[in-house]
């Protein structure tokens, strides 16, 4: 009996631990480990529409690649790739230099070029524009952010045996190489994705579902659009809707979707496929007595741990809105689509918030025993290391922050209406986790980009990639996260506030030069432009063979652009040279220039080593007392304290008068736990002896029982 309801508890408790089946799926859905995108209305900024991505990608090709405009002959083709994320994404020659079969290193594997799944039509004009995982942001300042989302239909691609031509990445491209307004790119990306198929970034195992759908956050000078997209139930189109933020809204996507109720006959702030409702009511996905089409409800597929989206919902709208008060328990269905901000927001504010970890909430990843003892607020992803099997290690969760320690990249666009795109748009780019990165100006309208942007992978360590100067100075701030961010976030602050403020000076100049009415006032004084980086533009601008002031802006643009990057990138790796230099072997060295060297030992909180038993039991008394380090070696064994034997009051006097003693309040929560124990030890005893006497007398009558 013991052995059956043992074995029964047993059988229980691991069947709990299996994911929830969705009730409607009847499939597991895991929790996905996707980005997070946010969208600035231009009128709750102060820098005009604002769009964001954290690329968060454990194995990602980091590089970046400008793919440059071009006027294309008539009946040309476009190329469609297949979905890759990794190291090399692409390798041909339509996509930039970064990915071209030079570019990429043949010693670790011979990879060959790319073959398209199948061609599309071009268009007879394109645009240049930044190309990552995803397109990024157009020379014509139209800007896109994604995240993955759970969603109810799965479809799988036409080179693997389905009928779907194109993932999402490959949407973002055409639609950044043709589109001119963000709505001209959503509907490029439907209209793409309805004719030819849509599949999402798995389609097979247990993460299709989770990652079947795809949101994008679309702005331009005037506008910023959430996009939703997933297969439709043929496997051979696509279901997709888009609503605009309000002009003084932000928005946020975290890998569920958001858009909820679909209002068809506003077409000034809707957009849908067509066959939006009638894939939903032949699935049973929603029925229009209902009421109005939910999105959310009907395409988003439950998902074990939706905290792990809502939560970054909730944290941007409370740090954006803070007088909502809104619930930071509330579900993806209870947040609402957008909020207003409280004040106008910058660019910079926006950054920062992509480097959120939930401080000075109840959340806060920098506190409590998971951060360890110097505040760490990364958990790192589930694997086969814990020993335990993935049905069971999905149960339990951490908090998701939006800044993860496994981002290859993040940006901030800014759209700016009242400046000219060839100016105006602009990708603030860091590489690496954003808590650990400086974000620096790129434009999509330069002839190329930094050197180092464009170079390294994850197979080698380099110290001619970006990536790898900030990745450096992320993962050593692990170590003593607490006192390392301290200088990281001034070299944050003090990099970027400059940054902005050459902006300015930057930009101003690039406008008078292309404002410039003849070529000789072009050219400001000084070293602003490098002639022959101009005639160079000039050599391959599709406006003409002559210098004008768009081929000089664009040399401008590209020199002030490349030269601010790769000082950024430089001071980088000085700081993290200087993390090693004065953060080591547990101490700090606080002073450079003393005569002898004095680190400061940075040893463990005493909340963290009271959690650690780190103190031993010191005497029966069972209030908290007051001890000071000895100074007689010979006293207790290395590691022991020893009472002052003076009066609470003496020692109080102790504590702040002799500044040079080190002061430790100590809870004697072994000598509690000892009697405790006694406590329950002596009972037993008790109720044995009772029980003895019971069962015994009962057992075996005594002879005198009977004596009357």
């Amino acid at each position: 009996m013991k052995s059956l309801v043992f074995s029964l508890f047993i059988i229980g408790a691991v069947a709990s631990h299996f994911p929830v089946k969705d009730p409607i799926l009847n499939i597991y859905i895991p929790p996905p480990e996707g980005c997070t995108s946010i969208g600035v209305g231009p009128k709750a900024s102060t820098d005009g529409s604002m769009v964001t991505h954290t690329n968060d990608c454990k194995d990602c090709d980091f590089r970046l690649s400008l793919v440059k405009g071009k006027v294309h002959d008539d009946n040309s083709l476009k190329p469609v790739a297949p979905s890759r994320f990794s190291y090399p994404r692409y390798v041909g020659y339509d996509r930039g230099n970064t990915l071209n079969p030079e570019n990429v290193d043949k010693s670790i594997f011979s990879w060959s070029i790319t073959r398209p799944i199948d061609h599309i039509p071009q268009v007879h004009q394109t645009y240049n524009y930044i190309d990552g995982n995803y397109a990024i942001m157009n020379e014509r300042q139209v800007a896109i952010g994604e995240s993955t989302c759970a969603a109810r239909l799965i479809a799988i691609p036409r080179d693997h045996g389905g009928k779907a031509l194109f993932d999402v990445s490959e949407l973002t491209r055409i639609a950044l190489e043709r589109a001119t307004t963000a709505r001209e790119a959503i509907q490029i990306m439907g209209d793409l994705a309805v004719e030819y198929g849509y599949y999402g970034a798995e389609w097979e195992g247990d993460f299709a579902y989770a990652e079947a759908g795809e949101a994008l956050t679309v702005s331009d000078p005037h506008e910023v659009w959430m996009f939703h997209i997933l297969p439709d139930d043929t496997g051979a189109s696509a279901v997709w809707a888009a609503q605009r933020v309000p002009a003084d809204h932000v928005a946020v996507v975290a890998n569920a979707f958001v858009l909820k109720e679909i209002n068809e006959d506003d077409r000034d702030n809707f957009m849908f496929s067509n066959n939006l409702f009638e894939v939903a009511i032949r699935n049973n996905f929603w029925d229009p007595q209902d009421g109005p089409l939910n999105f959310q409800k009907a395409y988003g597929a439950h998902v074990s741990f939706d905290i792990y989206c809502s939560r970054r919902v909730w944290r941007v709208f409370d740090l954006v809105a803070p007088s909502l008060r809104l619930n930071p328990n509330s579900s993806s269905l209870e947040l609402p689509f957008s909020v207003k901000v409280d004040k106008l927001i910058s660019a910079r504010d926006v950054m920062n918030i992509m480097r959120d970890h939930y401080e000075g909430t109840a959340f806060d990843l920098t506190k409590g025993l998971a951060a360890g003892p110097f505040g760490n607020p990364n958990r790192y992803d589930r694997g086969d290391a814990s020993g335990a099997p993935m049905a069971i290690l999905l149960q339990g969760t951490f908090e998701r922050a939006i800044s993860l320690f496994r981002t290859s990249y993040s940006f901030v666009t800014q759209s700016r209406s009242w400046l000219p795109d060839l100016v105006g748009g602009t990708v603030w780019f860091g590489f690496a986790a954003p808590h650990a990165t400086c974000y620096a100006p790129l434009y999509p309208s330069s002839s190329h980009l930094p050197v180092s942007f464009t170079q390294g992978h994850l197979y080698a360590f380099s110290r001619g990639s970006a990536w790898w100067a900030f990745t450096a100075v992320g993962n050593y701030m692990e170590r003593m996260f607490k006192y390392m961010r301290v200088d990281v976030e001034a070299n944050q602050r003090d990099s970027e506030q400059i940054q902005v403020t050459k902006q300015s000076q930057a930009e101003g100049a690039a406008l008078r030069i292309l404002l410039s009415p003849t070529a000789s006032h072009m050219q400001p004084t000084g070293s602003d432009v490098d002639s022959a980086a101009a005639a160079a533009a000039a050599a391959t601008s599709p406006y003409g063979a002559i210098a004008t002031g768009v081929d000089l802006t664009r040399a401008y643009l590209t020199k002030y652009q490349n030269e601010n990057a790769a000082g950024v990138v430089d001071s980088w790796w000085k700081l993290f040279e200087h993390l090693m230099t004065r953060y080591h072997d547990g101490y700090r060295l606080d002073d450079f220039h003393a005569e002898t060297i004095d680190p400061t030992s940075l040893f463990y909180p005493l909340d963290w080593l009271e959690k650690v038993h780190f103190f031993p039991a010191v005497g029966p008394d069972f209030t908290k007392t007051t001890y000071k380090y000895t100074d007689d070696p010979l006293a207790k064994p290395a590691g022991w304290y020893h009472p002052q034997g003076k009066s609470k009051q003496s020692q109080s006097a102790v504590a702040t008068s002799e500044t040079s003693d080190v002061i430790i309040s100590v809870q004697h929560t072994q000598a509690t736990a000892f009697s405790f124990h006694f406590f329950l030890v002596s009972f037993a005893c008790v109720c044995s002896f009772l029980g003895g006497m019971y069962f015994g007398r009962k057992s075996h009558p005594h002879p005198y029982a009977s004596i009357p």
